[in-house]
Parts: C-alpha cells; structure tokens; sequence
C-alpha cells in the first residue's frame, strides 16, 4: 500500500513538474517573441528611409540615324533620408518603357520588380559602389535614359519611367525606395505621348574613314531635335512608388 501510494505522488509531481516546466517554455518562448519583435520595431525606427523625387530640368533629345529615331531623356534625382541612420552604397537603377496603357499598366510591374533586383545586385556585387546619404540630408544623382529605334511612325508615344533606388544600412540589409511615373503631354485635357521632333542635321566633326564606311557607318549625319522640360509632363503613375 506505501509502494503503490508512493508511486502515485510520484506521478502527481512528475506531472506537476511538467506543468511547471511547459509553462516556464511558453513564457520564455513568449518574452523571446515580444523581445524579437521590440528588436524589430527598434530597428524599423532607426533605419533609414529615402524618398526619391525624379524629374526632368534638361532638354529631352530627339534624335535620327541610320535609319532609325530615337528618344534620349535626361532624369535627376533629388533623394532625402528620413531615417535616424546613414543610407549607404545607394544604386539607382531606371528603364523606360512604351507606357502600355492605364488597362495593361500592370505588366509593368515585372519589368519594375526586375530593375530593382538588379541594383539590388549590383550593390551586393561591389558593397563600397555606391553612395551614401546621412538623416536629413539631401543628396542626388543624375543620368540620360534612352530608346533607340522606338518611333516607327509618326504616332504620338506615351512613355513611363521606372526603377528603384536600393540602399543597405546595419547588417547588410536592404532598403528600396520604388518610382513610376509617366511622360507625355496634355494636349485639350486629355493625356497624349510624345511626337518625334525632327531637329536638324549637326555635321560630322570629319569626314568618315573609308574602313568605317565599309562597316557600313552612315553617310548621313545624325539629326536632332529637343523638347523643354516645359512642355511635357512628368508625373506620378497609379502603381510603383512605394518604399521597404
């Protein structure tokens, strides 16, 4: 009888301890959590946060050669940090596209995903390449982004720019400020794209070479044609532009 009742407060404390035990983890496992996620919160409160404003303060070029006509757009981008802590090796990375229309517009979004995989690429490749922006300080970048052989006809072309401004801050991670917007110009209220500017011929600075020549280089020289900032806009699309 003191065997079998010995056995059985044996068990009761065995089972007791256990109680103890699994509730000892689970408020562990609990501080552990709320400890990680104050951890993020510190963290999401001192990272840096850029915002990207892109526009355009040059002439856009038209231009012609060789049979083909083209569209050279000059982009500055004023960049500001929000963030407690320093921005660095900043990479931005842009594309222009034949803007595919407001029913279509998603299709962009692979194009976008893709360019801001590859500045996130380019940083991780050479992490000392870029630039850095410090908290409440400006910095900015600029650079001319072009399509060659995009005007077929003389059908108005309404084009969108996109990309990414990807920046690393504490332990390698990664921060990435997205940006579309759209380039055309209002013509009656309504939203139009762009028409070719014919411009006119600029000479070669010498004559060609005969060995260029046989490479088939051409004989006519380039025309250009510009478009002030003034006359176009230049605005924010419905999809990309958001900040992680």
């Amino acid at each position: 009888m003191w065997i079998a009742l010995f056995t059985v407060v044996a068990v009761a404390v065995g089972i007791s301890q256990a109680i103890i035990f699994n509730r000892q983890l689970s408020a562990m496992h609990s501080t552990d959590t709320a400890i990680h996620k104050q951890l993020e919160v510190m963290e999401t409160d001192k990272r840096p946060w850029l915002k990207v404003d892109v526009s355009i303060t040059k002439p856009i070029v038209f231009n012609e050669w060789g049979g083909t006509k083209g569209i050279n757009v000059p982009l500055t981008f004023n960049l500001k940090n929000y963030g407690q802590v320093p921005a660095i090796n900043v990479r931005v990375y842009t594309l222009m596209l034949q803007y595919p229309g407001i029913s279509r517009r998603k299709e962009l979004d692979g194009f976008q995903k893709n360019a801001c995989d590859e500045a996130r690429t380019q940083a991780d490749e050479n992490p000392i390449g870029g630039f850095a922006i410090f908290p409440s300080e400006p910095g900015s970048d600029a650079r001319t982004i072009g399509i060659t052989n995009i005007y077929q006809t003389d059908d108005r072309i309404l084009f969108s720019v996109f990309g990414c401004v990807d920046y690393t801050y504490g332990d390698s991670r990664h921060g990435q400020t997205g940006f579309r917007l759209r380039l055309g110009q209002d013509i009656n209220k309504r939203e139009l794209g762009l028409p070719f500017i014919q411009g006119t011929i600029q000479p070669y600075d010498e004559p060609i070479s005969s060995e260029l020549l046989a490479k088939g280089y051409p004989t006519t020289p380039p025309k250009t044609g510009y478009m002030q900032p003034g006359d176009v806009f230049f605005r924010s699309d419905e999809d990309g532009n958001y900040a992680k």
